[in-house]
Parts: structure tokens; C-alpha cells; sequence
């Protein structure tokens, strides 16, 4: 049998009867006693010469001790080795099973008797038991022995022991169906095979072994370190904790370059924790990791050490005990020149590195990432991709570099813009903006209240590509200004005609911010973003485009399903790109077929090139497409290559990887209410007084402004159509004084919101509108009270400029 090449054979007394041989028995368990003949004859019988190297109840201590053998007069044993036995927490082991079989104890099995007539006492003995039995196939027997096992309550200490004494072959094969263990021992059987794994997590194990650290013989130093990487993640928590967490004067029994290096001992996640806690908020704290990864021999470390030497983060006596320590290893302390160069060399290696990663990977892979915590005094693993996993060791030498003495306003804007790029990949929300512990909050105050800077910051982000640091660097501008700075308000102008999106409604959410009073060059321009906000609360807006009538058809329907979107369909490149200028903002653009005015990859050049499409994700879904155009295509940044399916669920996963494609998160539902409400009150603002306002031109944009109304609040859209002044907005206002949707002083208000806009822009009203005002009038007058005050005081405007 595969995975058990020991196993012996065995044969049943009833089929033949032998003759005992007593050749080459030896009886190593000398706790026994004396056997009867019958035993020792039946014994002789069934075992093999090759049996008799091997005693699976054998003295457990005359195996392999990691520790040795203890010196008389020591502590008892415990599972952390020589040491004091710490606390250990019980596990939790199933109640005694019901499943288990009374055998008679004359089992004709010599093993099985013997089994039971000296039953394993230790956990070593009980997994050579198990193993027998399950190379003989007695199941009855192994469920006798968890049941042995259950009423022994063992620690969960022991069942680790069971657990690495047995082997995972054995706790595998007992898994499957063969065994017939019942429910109570399946579950111990779990907490069995899980036991190492739950003990190398046990705060009380870990401790046990970080203790262990301070022991005089390096033989046991190196075994705790060993024991430790058993503990993987946990380990390093709990490491980094008394690392992070200890003072000197109170916990001198382990020091910080032994818990530095053990950490570094677990791996690249260790090295990288420790990166990390370099970058914790207090002084005090980061001083001790910069203290023990300066005793850790090698070169993983040399951008933290540099940093801490030339940092303005440590006091001038942390950073003097620092040079202390170096001088231990070092022939010569560098220079801060020196330091500054290093770091500067290695930020740009990391950058190229990082962009280089930015290709999303077809498999969604996990990786562990260490950062600071909140509240800045510790840290703690994360998961994510392998860009973010780069990317944060990158915003690392980015955080050193901002701590630089010498570091330049160049070097400070380069740095800041990674920053912000990683602030917005850990919490990607817009509203509120990010309110946790971050490495910018150490940059000079005149930099960071000065909006040259972050306006510097913006346009670099912007060349590397990243657009999450772009829009944080708009938040800060805004965040800032607060008592030091007016925003300019070219720079914002600017803004309105970005082709991100969420670039463009930042911008006008600061320009509603801010109010100018005077006209400037994106008035214009602010009033058609406005209108494009306002529309976001009806959800995401798709495009799709194909000759096919019959395949936009059924890509619509998936989206409107699967992504709750509003769909508009183009034929040809030329209706595209009119769609893509319409007053409906694009959120996703899905070619399902050729058009008849442009290749394929005519189209995507055109669509990359337009202001409204450059930053949108795109999904070519056709399958008919040549090998040159597959090649060409797969180059084009932003573009998702798949086909049309009928499985609507391959349309959601189409719709997840363009999404993924985008360097900023795409708005949630609780964005698109906030900015449609931003748009709405600045719109309301502007038509409210329009002798301030002048400079907006409301009157151009008539009928946008009269269906965006409909989606605001009724105060609101009475504002609006009072201030368009056309023969359609009076005429709404009328019938909105006699809906009965509205209650009596919202008819009121529409009514004096009509009086309002004809005392501005005149009478509008067509003599058949007048009539009708009057039959509504005099037919729903009588019944209503509210509709006949309200249209009576319609009336009466109407009346009083008939004069």
C-alpha cells in the first residue's frame, strides 16, 4: 500500500496452525513483565524476523531528545525543553466516544493483545500504537484508542506531541471513510492534526520559547529560534509585540538585537515586519527596532540602518547610541551625503520595480503585508496583491527619504507621491478621507502648507501613473488651505478638464468649496461638470459598441442585470465618440463587434485618444479577431480581452477585471449620492442669485438643467427652474403648484417661484397654457383648497402682467 512500505502482513490463527520459532525474538520493553507461554508461542508465530527491529511500544525515552538527557535533579519535562513549565491552555478534546468496540480481550491478534495488556501511556507510544493498527486494519482497535485518547483529556501540548510523533501519513489515512470513526472522533481527530499548528499559535508556547532566548547554551538559542518559526505570522506578532512593546529597565531578559534577529530568522515576512516597524509613530519605539536590526549581521537591513543614522525622526541621542551599535560591525559610520545617495538609488530601482509589476495578474494571488497600525504604535499583517506588496516596500524608503535632513524639495515631492499612492491603496474611499496614522505626518509644516507643493505632488503622481496619489494630493490641497492658502483657482480649472472622472468632480467639489464671487475661465466648463455629477445617483453608465445589433442587445441585458447599468449602444465610431460627449458621464466602454467606419484597433486608438474615454477600462468581447490584432490590442494599457458569452456570469467577471484595471476604486454607491447631492446644492447655489452669479450661464444649458432637476429635492428643483426663466421651466413650475404630490406649502413655493421667474425673464406662457391653468383651476378649486390657493396666486402673476 502506497505511503506505508513498513507494513507486515499478518495471518489468522484459523488458517493454519504453526510451529513457534524462537529465533531471533527480543523483547525490548522490559515494563511487560513475564509473559505466559501461550503468549510468547503465539507471539514467535506471527512475527517476522523484520519485526524485531522495530517495537512500536518501545520506552519513549530512549528515543530522540532534541533536549538530551535531562541532568538529574532538573525540572520535569515540559514541551518547551529544559525550562519551567508555563501555563497550558486545554485543548479541546471531544467527549468519549460511543463508537468505540468492546472487544473481548482474548483477541487471537498477539499484537492486539499485547496492545492492550500494556496500553500506551505517552504520546509517543499511543501514535506507535495507532500506526500498527492501522497497517493491520484493525479499525475496531483504533477506535478504541481515540477512545483512550478522549479519556485522557491530554493537553494540547500532548496532542501536538501525538500529532508530530504520528506523522501527517497517518492522521491522512485515518480521514478517510475506512475508518468508520464516528462523529466525536472525527472531531478529535481534527483537533488532533490541527494541534501543532493551534500550539505554535498559543501566546503561553510562544512566550515559553522567547524565554528560552536567554539561555547560556547557544545550542538552545538556535533550537527556540527553530521552535519559533513554527509559530509563522503569530510568532512574529508576538515577537514584535516585546520588541515594540518592552522597556529595558523592566524586561532586560531578552534583548532587542535577539527578538530583531529572531523575527529575521522567520523569513522575508520577518525582514519585512521589522522594515515596517520602523516607521511606527513613537520615537521611543521605533529607536528599539532601529537598535536591533542594527545587531543583525548582512545587508537586509541597510537602508533602515542609514535612515536611522541620518533621520530626524530619533532624537540626537538615540541616533549617537545608534552609530554606537554600528561602529560594533562597521569599520566607518557613512556620512548623511553618503546615507542620502544610498537611499536615493534604491528608491529608484524600487519605483522601476514597481511599475514594472503593475500588469494585473489573470490569478488573484495573496501576499502578507506589514504596516503600521492606526494608531501609529505597532504593526500588523495584511493581505494583498503582489503591486500593493511591492508598493509598500517602496512607500518605506519613500517614508526614510521624507525623514532625511538633507532631503531636497524634488526628493520630497517624488517621496510624497508614492506616499499618497500607498495611503489611497490601503483605504481607497473619498469620503471621509483617510484618518489614519501616516508617514506624511512628519513632513516639514512650511512644505506641507504650501499649495505649490501639493500641486507639484499632483502633477507627478500624474506622470507615474498614479492616479490614487493624484486624487489624495487634491484632498490634501483642500485639507491644508485651511487658514494658510487659497486654492488657485486655474489650477482647478484645470482639473475640469481631466479625463479621470474623480479627478474632475474633486476639482468642482473644491471650486463649490471655495465660491469665487468673480467670473473666471472654468465657469463654462464647472457648469457641464456639475451637470455630469448630478446624474451619478442614477447608477453607472456603460457604452457598448458593435455592428451587431443582436450582440449590443445581449451585452446590455447582462449589464443591466449583473451591474445594475444604464446602457447606450453605437453602431460606428462616430456615434461612439458623440456618446462619449453626451451629457450621460461613461464609466465602461464594451466593444462586442466590428464597426463598419473603423478597424478594431482604430477604434481603441480613437478611444484612448478622446478627453471623455483615455481613462475609462475597456473589454473587447469578440472573438473574431486577427492574431496582428490580438498582439496590438494586448499592448493598449486598460484593455480587458474576452468574448460575448450567454453566462451572465461571465459578464460580472468581465466587469471585475476592467474595474481591476483602474489604478482608483470605482464609486461606490454612497460616492454617487455625495456627489450628485455636491452638484445639486452648487447648482441651486448659483441659480438662487443670479446677480452674484452671472458669470454661470445658466441659459445654455436649458434642458440639461430641466432633467436634472427632476433628481433633486423639490426646494431645489423650484430654485432651478425659477432660474432658467424658459417657457418650459414656467410651465413646470405650474404644474408642479396644482400636483397633488406635493403638499400645500410646497405648491405654495411653486407658485411664488412662477411669480419669481416672470418678474425676471417676463410672461412665456402660450395663450392655450394660460387657458389651461385656468380650467385646472376652476375644475379641481372647489375640492382642493391647497391647488386653489396655490394656482389662484399663479393667476394672479398671470392677471397682474396681462395689465
Amino acid at each position: 500500500m502506497i505511503g506505508f512500505s513498513n507494513m507486515v502482513p499478518t495471518m489468522r490463527l484459523v488458517a493454519r496452525k504453526r510451529t513457534p520459532n524462537l529465533n531471533g525474538w527480543l523483547v525490548r520493553r522490559a515494563t511487560l513483565g513475564l509473559l505466559s507461554a501461550v503468549v510468547w508461542t503465539a507471539l514467535l508465530a506471527f512475527l517476522t524476523p523484520s519485526l524485531s527491529a522495530q517495537d512500536p511500544f518501545g520506552d519513549s525515552s530512549m528515543g530522540d531528545n532534541p533536549f538530551g538527557a535531562p541532568d538529574p535533579g532538573a525540572e520535569p519535562a515540559s514541551p518547551f525543553g529544559g525550562f519551567g513549565q508555563p501555563a497550558q491552555p486545554e485543548a479541546t478534546v471531544a467527549a468519549a466516544s460511543s463508537g468505540g468496540t468492546d472487544v473481548p480481550e482474548s483477541d487471537p491478534d498477539p499484537i492486539i493483545r499485547l496492545l492492550r495488556e500494556s496500553p500506551p501511556q505517552t504520546p509517543a507510544e499511543m501514535a506507535d500504537g495507532l500506526t500498527w493498527v492501522v497497517r493491520m486494519k484493525r479499525w475496531d482497535e483504533v477506535r478504541r484508542l481515540f477512545d483512550a485518547i478522549s479519556a485522557k483529556q491530554w493537553s494540547l501540548a500532548q496532542l501536538a506531541d501525538l500529532a508530530d510523533a504520528g506523522g501527517e501519513a497517518l492522521w491522512f489515512r485515518l480521514s478517510v471513510d475506512e475508518a468508520a470513526l464516528s462523529d466525536e472522533q472525527r472531531k478529535l481527530l481534527n483537533t488532533i492534526a490541527t494541534a501543532k499548528a493551534t500550539q505554535a499559535r498559543d501566546p503561553a508556547w510562544l512566550d515559553g520559547w522567547i524565554e528560552k532566548l536567554t539561555d547560556p547554551q547557544p545550542g538552545e538559542r538556535r533550537l527556540a529560534q527553530l521552535r519559533l518559526r513554527a509559530g509563522g505570522t503569530a510568532a512574529i506578532t508576538r515577537l514584535m509585540e516585546r520588541l515594540l512593546g518592552s522597556d529595558m529597565a523592566t524586561d532586560s531578559k531578552v534583548g532587542g538585537g535577539m527578538l530583531a534577529g529572531t523575527i529575521a530568522e522567520l523569513g522575508n515576512e520577518g525582514v519585512e515586519a521589522l522594515q515596517a516597524a520602523c516607521l511606527v509613530a513613537d520615537p521611543q519605539r521605533a529607536a528599539r527596532v532601529y537598535y536591533g536590526i542594527a545587531e543583525i549581521p548582512g545587508q537586509d537591513f541597510s537602508a533602515e540602518v542609514g535612515a536611522g543614522l541620518a533621520s530626524s525622526v530619533l532624537t540626537s541621542e538615540q541616533r549617537s547610541e545608534l552609530a554606537k551599535i554600528v561602529s560594533r560591525r562597521y569599520s566607518k559610520i557613512p556620512t548623511p551625503e553618503a546615507i542620502e545617495q544610498f537611499l536615493a538609488a534604491r528608491f529608484a530601482t524600487k519605483l522601476a520595480d514597481y511599475q514594472q509589476s503593475r500588469t494585473p495578474s489573470a490569478a488573484l494571488v495573496e501576499e502578507v503585508i506589514w504596516r503600521p497600525t492606526a494608531d501609529g504604535k505597532s504593526v500588523a499583517p495584511v493581505k494583498g496583491s503582489p503591486e500593493e506588496h511591492k508598493l509598500e516596500g517602496l512607500a518605506r524608503l519613500a517614508a526614510h527619504r521624507l525623514n532625511l535632513t538633507l532631503a531636497t524639495t524634488d526628493d520630497l515631492v517624488d517621496c510624497t507621491a508614492v506616499a499618497l499612492q500607498r495611503a489611497y491603496r490601503v483605504q481607497p474611499m473619498l469620503h471621509p478621507a483617510e484618518k489614519q496614522h501616516e508617514v506624511l505626518a512628519k513632513n516639514d509644516h512650511a512644505v506641507a502648507t504650501d499649495a505649490n507643493y501639493w500641486i507639484r505632488v499632483f502633477d507627478r503622481a500624474s506622470d507615474l501613473q498614479m492616479h490614487g496619489g493624484a486624487v489624495r494630493a487634491i484632498q490634501k490641497l483642500s485639507q491644508a488651505a485651511a487658514g494658510h492658502y487659497l486654492i488657485p483657482i486655474d489650477f482647478l480649472t484645470r482639473l475640469l478638464g481631466d479625463s479621470r472622472p474623480v479627478v474632475r468632480y474633486l476639482a468642482l467639489q473644491q471650486i463649490a468649496a471655495s465660491n469665487p464671487q468673480q467670473p473666471f475661465g472654468g465657469a463654462e466648463k464647472a457648469l457641464q461638470v456639475a451637470l455630469e455629477m448630478a446624474r451619478l445617483a442614477s447608477g453607472p453608465h456603460a457604452l457598448v459598441i458593435g455592428r451587431s445589433s443582436d450582440l449590443r442587445q445581449a451585452a446590455q441585458q447582462q449589464l443591466e442585470q449583473q451591474a445594475n447599468a444604464r446602457v447606450t449602444t453605437a453602431d460606428s465610431a462616430r456615434r461612439a465618440l458623440l456618446a462619449l460627449d453626451g451629457d450621460l458621464p461613461v464609466e465602461l466602454v464594451l466593444v462586442v463587434d466590428r464597426v463598419s467606419d473603423e478597424s478594431i484597433y482604430e477604434l481603441l486608438q480613437r478611444l484612448r485618444g478622446a478627453e471623455r474615454s483615455r481613462a475609462l477600462p475597456i473589454a473587447v468581447m469578440t472573438d473574431e479577431l486577427y492574431q496582428h490584432e490580438r498582439r496590438l490590442i494586448s499592448e493598449l494599457p486598460g484593455v480587458v480581452a474576452s468574448q460575448l458569452s450567454r453566462n451572465p456570469n461571465h459578464m460580472h467577471e468581465v466587469v471585475v477585471q476592467m474595474t481591476r484595471r483602474l489604478d482608483t476604486e470605482p464609486f461606490s454607491v454612497e460616492d454617487r449620492h455625495n456627489f450628485a447631492e455636491i452638484a445639486g446644492d452648487f447648482l441651486t447655489q448659483i441659480a438662487s442669485d443670479h446677480d452674484r452669479y452671472a458669470f454661470y450661464h445658466l441659459s445654455d444649458w436649458h434642458s440639461e438643467l430641466g432633467e436634472v432637476g427632476r433628481g433633486l429635492p423639490i426646494g431645489s428643483r423650484l430654485t432651478l427652474l425659477a432660474a432658467l426663466g424658459s417657457t418650459d421651466s414656467q410651465l413646470q413650475l405650474v404644474t408642479l403648484a396644482s400636483s397633488s404630490s406635493l403638499t400645500g406649502p410646497e405648491r405654495l413655493d411653486a407658485a411664488q417661484k412662477f411669480a419669481a421667474s416672470v418678474d425676471r425673464f417676463g410672461m412665456n406662457l402660450g395663450r392655450e397654457s394660460v387657458l389651461h391653468v385656468y380650467h385646472v383651476y376652476n375644475s379641481l378649486g372647489p375640492s382642493d383648497p391647497a391647488t386653489a390657493k396655490s394656482l389662484g396666486a399663479v393667476l394672479d402673476t398671470i392677471e397682474g402682467r396681462a395689465r
